[in-house]
């Protein structure tokens, strides 16, 4: 196992950065962050885990998850505000779209349905 993956090694179909159990040598844990442009739609499927989806440096993403939308005001950065988030539940499709920054989502192994929650 190792903790140091060079920059662009981890970019994989439209995220800039995806670390799954199986490449970070974790049980159960993943991170994908994915940069957004009005020109670009990002769609994933949580076959088998659950999510949060949180913005990093984006502001006003739209976000659908399972055909209910939901709309993050998100933040200029990490360091600029607390930012809302969503729970996506295991199993969802969730598509988001913004006119620029950085969105993360986080995964985790799952097999129990809980209900979509923005927070």
């Amino acid at each position: 196992m190792t903790w140091f993956f060079p920059s662009g090694t981890l970019r994989n179909g439209d995220a800039d950065v995806r670390v799954t159990p199986e490449n970070a040598g974790w049980a159960y844990s993943g991170l994908y962050v994915y940069t957004l442009s009005p020109s670009k739609t990002v769609s994933v499927i949580l076959d088998g885990e659950e999510g949060v989806l949180v913005p990093l440096s984006a502001e006003n993403v739209s976000v659908t998850v399972d055909g209910t939308a939901f709309s993050l005001a998100g933040r200029k950065g990490v360091f600029a505000s607390v930012s809302d988030w969503i729970y996506i539940p295991v199993g969802s499709t969730v598509t988001m779209t913004g006119d620029s920054g950085e969105i993360a989502l986080c995964t985790a192994r799952a097999s129990e349905v809980f209900p979509v929650q923005h927070v």
